[in-house]
C-alpha cells in the first residue's frame, strides 16, 4: 500500500514537473494529448474491465516508455538541474572567500564598463556541472580574472573576440569567443536578443551563472536557471554573484 502510494505520487510529480518544462512550447501540447490518451484507456479499463483489466498493466507500461521516450530531452534537462551529487563547496576557507570576492568585484566591474559603452558581452560561470559539451568554437586563455582584459574582449576593437561567450572556470578565465548552443524551443520577450536565449539555454540545462551585457540597451541581467533577472548597477549584481558562489 505504501508502494503504491509513493508510485503515484511520483508520477504525479513528474507529470507536473514535465508540464513546466514544456510550458510554452509545442511539447506541452504533446503532453497533453499523451494525459488525455492516458485517461481515455483508463476510463475504458474501468467501463469494460473483463475485458481491458488484464491488459491493463501492459497498457500503462507501454504509457511509461512512450512517456519517457518522446519527453526525454525534458526530462535531462530536470534532472541535471536537480544534480543530487553532494555539494563539496559549501564551506570556504578565509582564502577562497576573498578571492570568490575578487571574482564577483571583477566580473561586476567588467560587467558595467561595458554597460556604459554599450558593448554586448556574455560571461558564463561554470559551476558543478561541466560546461564542455555545450561549447564549441572556444579559444583557451586560462588567465585570471580582469576586469580590464573582459573588457578588451568584448570591446569592438579589431579583434574577433566579442563574438561568443567568455567561459569562468574555477575562478579562471578559461575559453573566449565560445558559442552555446541556440535552443529553439524557448521563446523570450522582444527586447532579449541572441545572447539572453543563449543565456537561458546554458542555463536551463547546466547550473551555470551567466551575466549578459545588452548591445542594444546597456542593460546587465543575471541568468540562472533559466531566468534571466535584470540589476539595476553593478553594486546590484556583485552582491547577486555573491548570493550565487559563496
Amino acid at each position: 500500500m505504501i508502494l503504491t502510494g509513493v508510485i503515484i505520487i511520483s508520477a504525479i510529480a513528474s507529470l507536473l514537473s514535465v508540464y513546466r518544462e514544456t510550458r510554452g512550447t509545442s511539447a506541452q501540447s504533446a503532453l497533453i494529448g499523451w494525459f488525455i490518451s492516458l485517461i481515455l484507456v483508463l476510463g475504458l479499463a474501468w467501463l469494460d474491465w473483463a475485458e481491458w483489466g488484464p491488459k491493463l498493466s501492459i497498457l500503462i507500461e507501454c504509457f511509461l516508455i512512450s512517456f519517457l521516450v518522446i519527453f526525454s530531452a525534458e526530462i535531462k534537462r530536470i534532472l541535471c538541474r536537480l544534480d543530487l551529487r553532494p555539494r563539496w563547496r559549501v564551506q570556504f576557507s578565509e582564502e577562497e572567500r576573498d578571492l570568490q570576492h575578487d571574482l564577483c568585484r571583477e566580473l561586476a566591474n567588467a560587467a558595467d564598463s561595458l554597460s556604459k559603452k554599450r558593448e554586448g558581452a556574455l560571461m558564463v560561470i561554470e559551476q558543478r556541472a561541466d560546461l564542455g559539451e555545450f561549447l564549441s568554437g572556444g579559444v583557451e586563455i586560462n588567465a585570471q580574472v580582469k576586469s580590464s582584459l573582459i573588457h578588451a574582449i568584448f570591446c569592438h576593437n579589431g579583434n574577433d573576440f566579442h563574438d561568443g561567450a567568455v567561459v569562468i572556470r574555477q575562478g579562471e578565465i578559461w575559453q573566449a569567443k565560445a558559442f552555446l548552443p541556440m535552443p529553439h524551443s524557448i521563446k523570450l520577450s522582444q527586447k532579449y536578443g541572441t545572447r539572453h536565449l543563449a543565456a537561458v539555454g546554458i542555463t536551463d540545462q547546466t547550473d551555470a551563472l551567466v551575466i549578459v551585457v545588452s548591445e542594444e540597451r546597456g542593460t546587465i541581467s543575471l541568468v540562472y536557471a533559466g531566468q534571466i533577472t535584470e540589476l539595476s548597477d553593478r553594486y546590484a549584481l556583485e552582491k547577486a554573484l555573491q548570493d550565487h558562489l559563496l
